[in-house]
């Protein structure tokens, strides 16, 4: 992780934006192996995504830079990088793509407990919430090229 990142970002946000980041690979990395999350996770990841919309409601020109420091990133290769822009720019911008990937999560109450995931969600929708969550984090960003690949599967 970058020393500079995140000090854009209230201090207290980063450290909000750590824990939803690897609350989401941990997430991601359960459906992986094709495990059911908990339901209290499922419910936590629904009202992270709703705090990780309002931070870039706060601060969308500091969302704006983590976004291009992920360009940046060496963890990406230029394939990576290419469709990472490609889902942005066609998401109108970056702070339009994390709101528009966001979304389903927020809005995801309709899920009961034992009811599988897939039912209501799919995992391209907690791989592009995380992929959000890595990038303005600036943390685990060795996750992003699964999410990219996932989230460019559409």
């Amino acid at each position: 992780m970058d020393p500079e990142r995140g000090k854009s970002f209230d201090p207290r946000e980063h450290e909000q934006l750590t824990q939803i980041s690897r609350h989401f690979v941990r997430l991601i990395q359960l459906l992986d192996r094709g495990e059911q999350p908990p339901s209290r996770e499922l419910a936590q990841a629904t009202q992270q995504a709703r705090e990780l919309d309002s931070i870039i409601n706060r601060y969308p020109s500091e969302c704006e830079q983590a976004y291009q420091e992920a360009l940046a990133s060496d963890a990406l290769s230029e394939d990576q990088k290419t469709t990472l822009q490609t889902l942005v720019e066609g998401g109108g911008g970056f702070i339009a793509f994390a709101h528009g990937q966001l979304q389903p999560l927020e809005s995801s109450s309709l899920f009961q407990p034992g009811q599988p995931i897939e039912d209501f969600l799919s995992m391209r929708a907690f791989a592009c919430a995380g992929l959000v969550a890595v990038i303005l984090a600036s943390e685990q960003i060795e996750f992003a090229p699964e999410a990219i690949a996932i989230c460019g599967s559409a």
